[in-house]
């Protein structure tokens, strides 16, 4: 409203200059009008708006906007500059001839918006087009309209005037809903990667408060179990009994923290494999015997059946490989109120097949499809035992990554009336080797010959067998 207002007062001449001399075209001296001082109090104060609407702006835009923003204040500033040189500070020495030059200086912000526009979308193309369109369609029926006024044609008129204007306004709602949209994705990639890094920072946390808390637990567990297991201190039977809960209470702490620290592990990428060939019936006997006394306990037959044939080695990091083993064989017993836990061996495609079925609670086909998921429980808990068989939710998703880890897979199939049928997936130690020498060889730039590939594959057995 101030720019109008001035701008409509200016068309009086006396009102900004009421004596001009004029020598050779140029301007020499003046008497000031009394709005040529309004003028320029408001021209000031507009520079210092503008100055700081582009401060506030440059502070809350990002991406492709602030690119915007800055090619137009670049453009702005050297408009400015230029022109106030040659129409404010010349003039104050004397100097009146290049004060015709000031209007030519918007050149400098007229094509810094050009460039913004058309490198970085400063303005809808699309908008711009469809309302050229619609004036010069607008324009032409309109002279059709003067050349030849009947009522045919003024109803013609009307008529492209509302179109025109109807479709101008569904492209410019289509472009408001398509720049909330961006403005949208914006703040949702912004929101993304906060949570990334609040991820990020949990897991960090979460790993190294697992990592201080296992040494505590260790020491209270190792004094406790002394005590309880070992009679080691001259307590009472009486006295040993009121310790055992605390050491169970102990033990389950011990594995919620092992367990948190082996999940940090995987999703950080962390999750290190010590790679050997190996006799995976040893390691089903060693994970077996972790159990055999809470079987035993339970009324649970624990049992492997070895496999008569002479099964392939493979290769793989035994102690992981026993750590998966553990949590399906302590899946299956904790669900099993009586019956038995059967483990047993098989091979098919350059696989080996590790089966752990049990006869116990079974589990539902929509759990069946969640159940390897981290911090999910399945809804298979027994009326009068729900504590003691009431988990974490990260022994199977822990198997799981293990099992992944190693090339393998772990399926399960399951029904409420004949317990769960876990299935553990593991490569062959010829077909896992074979794939490392390759990945060496590459690494290395090395050029496998039939010669040299069995020296390189006992290099990386031999390396494997001595980490």
């Amino acid at each position: 409203l101030p720019a109008y207002t001035i701008s409509l007062l200016s068309l009086y001449d006396s009102l900004l200059f009421k004596d001009v001399t004029v020598l050779d075209g140029y301007i020499y001296t003046s008497e000031p009008g009394i709005l040529l001082s309004v003028f320029s109090v408001y021209f000031v104060v507009s520079l210092v708006v503008l100055g700081y609407m582009l401060y506030r702006a440059n502070l809350e835009l990002d991406g492709i906007k602030k690119v915007q923003l800055k090619f137009i204040s670049a453009g702005l500033t050297l408009t400015i500059i230029s022109a106030a040189t040659v129409n404010l500070v010349l003039p104050l020495y004397g100097i009146y001839k290049f004060n015709h030059l000031g209007p030519s200086f918007t050149l400098f912000i007229s094509l810094s918006m050009i460039y913004a526009a058309t490198a970085h979308h400063l303005l809808n193309i699309r908008i711009v087009l469809s309302e050229i369109w619609a004036f010069c369609l607008v324009l032409m029926v309109f002279i059709w309209l003067m050349a030849n006024p009947t009522v045919f044609n003024l109803v013609l008129f009307l008529m492209v005037v509302s179109i025109s204007a109807l479709f101008v306004r569904s492209i410019l709602s289509e472009a408001d809903k398509t720049q909330r949209l961006q403005e949208h994705n914006s703040q949702l990639r912004k929101d993304k990667e906060e949570l990334r890094a609040l991820d990020k920072l949990k897991d960090e946390f979460l790993q190294m408060a697992t990592h201080e808390l296992n040494t505590p637990i260790a020491v209270i567990q190792g004094t406790l179990s002394m005590i309880v297991d070992e009679n080691i201190g001259g307590f009472d039977k009486r006295q040993r009994e009121m310790l055992k809960p605390l050491l169970d209470g102990t033990r389950r702490l011990s594995r919620l923290s092992r367990d948190l620290l082996s999940v940090s592990r995987i999703d950080h990428e962390k999750f290190q494999l010590y790679r050997i060939e190996a006799d995976i019936s040893l390691i089903i006997e060693q994970a077996i015997d972790t159990f055999r006394n809470w079987a035993d306990s339970k009324g649970i037959e624990l049992s492997y059946n070895s496999p008569f044939q002479a099964i392939p080695k493979v290769y793989v990091d035994p102690e992981k490989i026993q750590e998966a083993l553990q949590r399906l064989i302590e899946n299956a017993i904790k669900f099993t109120d009586e019956g038995k836990v059967t483990l047993s061996l098989g091979a098919k495609d350059q696989y080996l097949i590790i089966n752990v079925i049990d006869t116990g609670v079974g589990i539902s086909k929509k759990d069946q499809q969640l159940l390897f998921n981290k911090f999910y429980q399945a809804g298979r808990f027994s009326a009068d035992k729900p504590q003691e068989q009431q988990g974490t939710g990260l022994g199977l998703y822990i198997a799981k990554s293990i099992v992944e880890n190693h090339g393998g897979k772990i399926t399960v199939e399951s029904d409420k009336r004949h317990g769960s049928h876990f299935s553990v997936y593991l490569p062959l130690a010829s077909t896992q080797a074979s794939e490392s020498v390759t990945r060496i060889i590459a690494s290395e730039g090395a050029t496998a010959s039939s010669e040299g590939l069995p020296r390189v594959k006992e290099r990386i057995l031999g390396d494997s067998a001595r980490g």
